[in-house]
């Protein structure tokens, strides 16, 4: 969760809770061993996708674990889409465009 929210080494900060964190804890690992990245064929040219499907649920734990308030990180994730020159509502515009959800399916 501190990691997402830092938006370490230039990424993007992101609100995500415990579980939604979960994925990245599993990747770190995956990432810290030689037999694991064999394994699994993890390298340096592998895309992965994570998913978080929470954000501060609890917002005094989450404030507890990560040092920062979700509203400090949501402010720092604006900036952050500002500097890059993307607006806050361009991603969801792309998802729009490019969903199917609320779409009637034919019968």
């Amino acid at each position: 969760m501190r990691t997402l929210a830092s938006g370490e080494v230039g990424d993007v900060p992101i609100l995500s809770g415990e579980s939604g964190a979960a994925g990245l804890a599993a990747l770190k690992v995956l990432a810290g061993s030689r037999e694991l990245r064999r394994q699994t064929g993890l390298g340096g040219d592998s895309h992965v996708l994570l998913i978080s499907t929470e954000g501060a649920t609890a917002p005094g734990v989450y404030e507890q674990l990560t040092g920062r308030t979700a509203q400090s990180v949501l402010a720092a994730q604006a900036r952050w889409l500002a500097t890059a020159g993307i607006s806050e509502q361009a991603p969801m515009d792309r998802i729009a465009r490019k969903s199917k959800v609320g779409t009637p399916i034919p019968h």
